[in-house]
């Protein structure tokens, strides 16, 4: 990724980063679309009397230290709805004042004042207070559509240096993440968000799915895109014109024109008419909303017509481009098709909800909106899903070879959706409760390969995911990928896990010890999964005696962390009943009966965890930290 971001400094002559980019531009979106809204807030402010204006506190100074708030605010919102702010918000607010005075050291005291608006309400009386937080909820109005105009619709369409990444929910800075990194964020999703929506597309994304699984593949040969980025615009540059003197389309519209040419090119490789004219709308906007050389408000139509006309002339058979173009296309498609159909696979068998856009069962290579949102072909989608089951009911070992043989059509991405939402609809405990197991790869090929299983009960599955496959020395000539045998590569299962497993691609069982080799089980290069189930045990239950035993924090009867993390063993570890006796102080008086406390059944005040009260933002840091025992 650092290549890709070095080269395209190099060819366009854009140094900012994208921080700068985004500040730049929500600030032209402040000044240029919501200066009435923020001359209400600041009017709101002046009115609540939080300050005593002077020479070094102005209502000028005010509004400008409201601006850099909203400017340097790095997420869409925050949610806290009353005094005092969560901590993590806090911590927020605090890098937002930081960055806003590392921008304008001249605000500085205004700043100041603003920030104890939100965080330090000392001398504020109740009325007062209740004015900061409604000031706070309405600033929290505004921070979210200015990201929206100011990032998703202007720095995204600006900044190209690698387009898979300028989308929502993803970020033009991410540099992607490790085996090990995922792993982490997906057991931590299993344990928080087990009910997240895992999702690919929607009516909102700027590109396809599939387009952004092509695009990726770019990241894995970064050498041959740059080789071949430059030849193309060494042939194609008697196709610009000059507009305004310079030339049209800019070096940073046209690198974002392969791109896009990359990501969308269709299958059969034909540049037709139909796919043209998508193309031209999809690029009339995406110049529009970048807001450089023309806009919405006041379109330069000389510089638009030059970059529809360099574009529709390098697309034409006749020209050399495409000779050129097309044999890398064709390998960034292959390649992305692996990609398209591993997405697939962690959608839908990662802790969470997948779901799936409409018309994104097949191929999805649409543009942003209205492309996205062209009417999908259902009676197709039926039709060729009740062949395939009809196929594979028939002849499931040549089903699999036809099925990869015409993967093109889309048929493929098409099965592997039902097929996997099939295992989810047979078992949903497994994919809704069952924990997720980080499997070791080993062998010639562990980089290539990620594994992990979902555990519930005695259920197992094992999604087993490629990697990276383009950047292998075997396919640096091919634009197909090579057949790998995968030779002695192997994933390693834990000890408790079966010995036997049924094959998503195989009709006949698995037989392992401690682990599973790749070498015959994964077809095509393609994702697969394995079921597997272990013997019942004799012990379905357990009794958890005195959990308010284990060490606490807080004293004696704390059920803090400590209990919350032993529960979690017991669920992992595959119990499934627990009895909780309640653990009160008895008297003779009562018995010595432990159900005489008036809180047995009301929750006993000596099970409460003083970490979730402070969360709660019912108790103090403060006051939390003098109560904790020092470890010894």
């Amino acid at each position: 990724m650092d290549e890709l971001v070095l080269h395209y400094r190099k060819i366009t002559g854009i140094k900012d980063d994208f921080g700068d980019i985004v500040y730049n531009k929500k600030k032209f979106i402040l000044a240029n679309r919501f200066q009435g809204e923020l001359e209400n807030l600041s009017r709101m402010f002046n009115e609540a009397g939080f300050v005593s204006f002077s020479s070094e506190i102005t209502r000028d100074s005010m509004k400008h230290a409201i601006g850099e708030f909203l400017l340097n605010c790095p997420v869409y919102k925050l949610y806290s709805d009353f005094f005092p702010i969560t901590e993590p918000e806090k911590n927020i607010i605090q890098q937002i004042f930081t960055e806003a005075e590392r921008r304008n050291s001249k605000l500085q005291n205004s700043l100041l004042a603003l920030k104890k608006v939100f965080t330090d309400h000392t001398g504020f009386d109740n009325e007062k207070r209740t004015k900061a937080i409604e000031f706070f909820l309405r600033c929290m109005q505004f921070t979210g559509p200015l990201m929206a105009k100011g990032v998703e619709d202007t720095a995204m369409y600006y900044y190209n240096s690698f387009i898979a990444r300028n989308e929502v929910g993803d970020s033009p800075e991410s540099m992607g993440m490790s085996v090990e990194e995922f792993h982490l964020e997906m057991q931590n999703r299993q344990k928080n968000w087990p009910m997240t929506m895992n999702a690919t597309s929607t009516h909102d994304t700027k590109r396809g799915e599939d387009v952004r699984a092509r695009l990726n593949v770019i990241s894995e040969i970064p050498g041959e895109w740059m080789e071949n980025v430059e030849k193309w615009m060494e042939i194609n540059k008697q196709f610009k014109t000059v507009v305004n003197g310079s030339d049209s389309p800019t070096v940073n519209e046209e690198y974002f024109i392969y791109q896009t040419l990359a990501g969308t090119f269709p299958f059969n490789q034909q540049a037709d008419e139909g796919f043209i004219n998508r193309l031209e709308e999809y690029l009339l906007k995406s110049l529009r909303e970048a807001k450089t050389d023309t806009n919405w408000v006041d379109p330069d139509e000389a510089h638009e017509k030059a970059v529809l006309h360099f574009t529709r002339s390098i697309l034409n058979h006749q020209h050399s481009f495409l000779n050129s173009f097309i044999p890398f296309q064709q390998k960034i498609s292959q390649y992305g098709i692996i990609n398209s159909l591993s997405q697939v696979f962690l959608k839908a068998t990662c802790p969470g909800i997948p779901d799936f856009y409409q018309g994104t069962e097949l191929w999805d290579l649409s543009m942003v909106d209205p492309d996205n949102r062209r009417p999908v072909d259902y009676v197709l989608r039926h039709q060729m899903l009740k062949e395939m089951i009809e196929h594979h009911r028939n002849d499931a070992e040549g089903f699999y070879n036809h099925v990869y043989n015409n993967r093109q059509s889309g048929g493929i991405k098409l099965w592997m959706t039902w097929l996997l939402m099939q295992e989810r609809r047979k078992n949903p405990g497994l994919f809704q409760y069952g924990k997720y197991i980080p499997l070791t790869v080993e062998g010639k090929y562990k980089d290539h390969v990620m594994a992990f299983a979902r555990k519930y009960r005695n259920e197992w599955f094992l999604s087993v995911i490629p990697l990276f496959l383009a950047s292998l020395p075997e396919n640096r000539y091919h634009n197909e990928p090579a057949q790998l045998n995968w030779e002695d590569t192997r994933i390693i299962l834990p000890d408790y896990a079966p010995k036997k497993w049924n094959s998503s691609v195989n009709s006949y069982d698995i037989y392992v010890e401690d682990c599973l080799y790749l070498s015959g089980n994964m077809r095509f290069n393609l994702p697969f999964f394995v079921k597997g189930y272990t013997k019942n045990t004799n012990r379905h239950a357990g009794i958890l005696a005195h959990i308010s035993s284990l060490p606490g924090n807080y004293g004696t009867g704390d059920l803090g962390n400590e209990g919350y993390d032993f529960v979690d063993f017991l669920h992992d570890s595959g119990q499934s009943f627990w009895q909780v006796l309640p653990f009160n102080p008895v008297e003779n008086d009562f018995g010595y009966s432990p159900y005489s406390s008036h809180s047995a059944f009301a929750g006993n005040v000596m099970f409460i965890s003083p970490e979730i009260l402070s969360r709660s933002r019912l108790v103090s840091e403060k006051s939390l930290s003098k109560k904790t025992f020092k470890e010894t």
